[in-house]
């Protein structure tokens, strides 16, 4: 082997890394301080899973069922088994080494440039295509946000789709290796909506290549195109099998799967999901975009920026906020309400960049064509899919029709994709571009990407200010004067954008012009030239959304979960913990955080059990008591001073002393505002038919004497069998949950439509829930797994043999 061969054919895949950890080491520089990133997701995170966190460090004991918040549910089945994908090996390391959020930046960088180097484009152009995919202000915003898995999610699907590309070249091994392990570590990082959008838009990729084979009579070798490419995905999906089985049990308990009562006719809400399978259509498309919304892809204000936009402190809008006394940032800003769109509210644009927008261009008029075609097809997808209701004409289709579409809300979150679409078809063309050594040929597919873009931006530029009434939704609760100031920071923002993209791609032409029309710059110069464009735009637009006032002191950040007066009191009044009552905070009924001090009655989970959600439509929004109290509900806030006590509430445990049966679960979920629930249960004994329950006189005792978030513990005496029903909410049948009587397991029913109920014998007993699901198929996920491993070592021998490499 000759080592200054192998080391001059590595240094410039080692320096390209060293400029991506750089890079990401720099603009998150304040993570190296200790500091975070307080975003809403990771407080609502950090809130609701403090208390199974804590659990597990003093215990080393993982617990899969959260009391935290809806009065308990399952946690952690979304994951659970993903460590027998041993293929997560370096997603580990970096997670070890470099915590969210820059590890996951660091993570998109270096496997987007692996991709990109896969096949056959030079490093310089996959580091150009990897910096545009780190600074990206759609990640930039989602990370702002807390959307980490999201993000993480994302960060693997650049070597499915190089691996797809590979496999239709017929490089086999390489190919098949990307496919497996980049739908591997996606879906290991728990982001199936964003896995299937990936999947939707493959499909729409694969028939087009499909149309040119066809065209092109190469249709002989399609069948085994296909089969490769779907059996290395399928590798990739049974590595997580075990994962898989556990969030498929889990989701079927939820509001998202089947429905569990019949039509609804009593209320009215937009959670509303028990009367079909799946989500409404109202509530799942909430934030469907506009058109409008669309632009901000290459003006980024174009509808205001965000919900909190930052505004000069000399614009008439920083200074009415100045005037008022708001708090001024760190780069002589003010937040604001500059978003003008019809999405109930935004953290950013969709904004990609005027470099990636001229390359996607370029690569739409340079690029061989069925990938120009596939991936145009697949970005016009992803955008009418992100409209939701105002592409009703398609997404209503798929919505009833299609498999596991009506699963998942906010469709405007596919326009996540759209970065990755666009730098896979922006370094192609440019690939493509630069290697044509004809420069006449150059000039044609040059003015077509660059009259587009220009074109667009230059127009609204011009005469945008003219075409819009920059009025908000939210700007009614305003006084006139106010809604003036603002509608005119909006305008000045918008024009300021829109002359700043148009600049920025002028300039971005003249460098490609000089390229084609003299020997001034290199292609080499001209990418850098390129990157330092690409920085200097999107790090300008990223520190709108994410600067230094966005990240917080490990001291400043727990001020989030300081202790009110209320909470104050109740510690005192609860001397055994947080398992022995509930809290209905009505100041933070849709928060999680109230969840980081107590067990609360409300929250905030996008996938609540559905059992959970009906009640909350029926009973807990109406602030029904007989609901609250059978729930323990024994502290109401109604603010952060006062604090109220439900001396009605049922306690931890109780005995009724009569059974009400009933058929249905429309029956069971109604009656329960008739009863008295501390003397009368519900049972649905179509669902339980082999129940043998009796009501014993009531006359005995029972309480928790031992609480874990996994397990309960209580002491029974009574002289007569007595039916207990107790304030833990019911999760499935055999789904884990098992009931013991004196250590002996016992059947156990589900009462009053949500809660737990046992019959349990005369005299002293120890009665005792566990929740421990079983993980299926974990020798699945472990067979599968190592199958990726091999085929990534015959990869790489194949590579280093000469026996396949990536050039066409």
């Amino acid at each position: 082997m000759d080592l200054k061969k192998v080391i001059k054919q590595l240094s410039p895949h080692l320096l390209a890394i060293f400029i991506i950890i750089g890079t990401c080491l720099i603009y998150f520089f304040p993570q190296t301080q200790g500091k975070k990133i307080a975003g809403g997701d990771v407080i609502s995170s950090t809130a609701w899973s403090k208390q199974v966190i804590d659990y597990k460090e003093d215990t080393g004991i993982q617990s899969y069922w959260n009391p935290s918040m809806f009065s308990g549910m399952p946690w952690g089945l979304l994951t659970s088994g993903v460590e027998k994908n041993y293929v997560r090996g370096a997603d580990n390391i970096l997670k070890a080494s470099v915590k969210p959020a820059m590890g996951i930046l660091i993570k998109v960088g270096i496997v987007c440039y692996l991709a990109i180097i896969l096949l056959g484009i030079p490093w310089y152009i996959a580091l150009l295509s990897s910096l545009a995919l780190i600074l990206n202000v759609n990640f930039t915003v989602l990370l702002e946000a807390g959307h980490q898995s999201k993000v993480n999610t994302i960060a693997n699907f650049p070597l499915i789709i190089s691996g797809l590309i590979l496999v239709f070249r017929q490089k086999w091994k390489i190919g098949s290796a990307a496919i497996a392990i980049g739908t591997s570590l996606a879906i290991t990082n728990n982001h199936i909506q964003m896995v299937y959008y990936l999947l939707l838009n493959l499909v729409v990729f694969s028939i087009i290549y499909l149309i040119f084979a066809i065209k092109d009579k190469k249709s002989k070798t399609l069948p085994l195109i296909l089969s490769v490419a779907l059996m290395a995905a399928m590798i990739g999906g049974l590595s997580n099998y075990s994962m898989l089985s556990s969030a498929m049990s889990f989701s079927e308990e939820t509001m998202r799967s089947k429905p569990i009562l019949e039509k609804i006719t009593t209320i009215d809400s937009d959670d509303a999901s028990s009367g079909r399978d799946g989500l409404t259509w109202d509530y799942a498309m909430q934030w469907s975009n506009e058109l409008k919304d669309i632009a901000t892809m290459i003006i980024p204000r174009f509808v205001g920026g965000s919900s909190y936009e930052e505004v000069p402190a000399n614009s008439n809008t920083g200074k009415l906020l100045r005037s008022n006394g708001s708090k001024r940032g760190s780069d002589n800003t003010y937040q604001a309400p500059m978003y003008w769109g019809n999405l109930i509210f935004t953290s950013g644009p969709n904004y990609l960049g005027i470099v990636s927008i001229f390359l996607l261009f370029l690569g739409l008029f340079s690029a061989p064509v069925y990938l120009r075609w596939g991936f145009g097809a697949t970005i016009i997808l992803t955008l009418l899919l992100s409209m939701g209701e105002h592409a009703s004409w398609l997404n209503k289709t798929l919505f009833e029709y299609f498999p596991l579409f009506n699963k998942f809300r906010t469709p405007n979150s596919i326009m996540n994709l759209i970065p990755v679409f666009a730098v896979f078809l922006g370094s192609i063309g440019l690939n493509e571009f630069l290697k044509n050594k004809d420069k006449e040929l150059l000039k044609k597919p040059l003015y077509y990407a660059s009259i587009i873009p220009i074109g667009i931006c230059a127009f609204f530029a011009l005469l945008g200010t003219s075409l819009f009434t920059f009025e908000s939704l939210g700007d009614a609760r305003y006084a006139e004067q106010v809604k003036d100031i603002f509608i005119e920071t909006r305008q000045m923002l918008f024009s300021t954008d829109a002359w700043r993209s148009t600049i920025l791609g002028v300039l971005v032409f003249g460098l490609f012009f000089i390229y084609i029309k003299s020997k001034m710059i290199s292609s080499r110069v001209l990418v850098l030239l390129l990157g330092l464009i690409l920085i200097f735009d999107l790090v300008g637009v990223n520190r709108r959304h994410l600067d230094d006032d966005n990240w917080e002191s490990t001291k400043k950040y727990a001020t989030h979960f300081e202790e009110r007066s209320v909470d104050k009191q109740i510690a005192q009044l609860e001397p055994k913990g947080r398992g022995y009552y509930r809290v209905l905070d009505v100041t933070n009924m849709s928060s999680a955080v109230g969840s980081y001090l107590h067990n609360t009655i409300g929250g905030y989970h996008a996938a609540k059990l559905q059992r959970y959600q009906d009640m909350l439509d029926y009973h807990i929004n109406k602030g029904d008591q007989g609901t609250l109290n059978m729930l323990n509900a024994k502290y109401i806030i109604r603010d952060k001073e006062n604090l109220q006590i439900n001396s009605s509430a049922l306690g931890s445990a109780w005995f009724v002393n009569e059974v009400k049966n009933v058929n249905t679960a429309l029956e069971e979920i109604e009656l329960i505002s008739s009863i008295d629930p501390g003397k009368t249960a519900i049972l649905n004994v179509d669902d339980f038919p082999d129940s043998n329950v009796n009501a014993g006189s009531g006359l005995g005792t029972i309480a928790l004497t031992n609480y874990k978030p996994n397990s309960w513990t209580y002491s029974f005496n009574s002289d007569e069998s007595q039916f207990a029903v107790f304030s833990e909410v019911w999760y499935g049948q055999y789904k884990g949950m098992r009931a013991f009587i004196d250590g002996e397991e016992s059947d156990f029913v589900r009462v009053n439509y949500i809660l737990r109920g046992l019959q349990v014998p005369a005299g002293k007993h120890e009665i005792t829930f566990a929740f421990a699901p079983v993980l299926k198929g974990a020798w699945v996920s472990v067979v599968f797994s190592i199958i990726i491993l091999l085929m990534i070592l015959y990869a790489v021998y194949g590579i280093t043999a000469g026996k396949e490499t990536t050039l066409d």
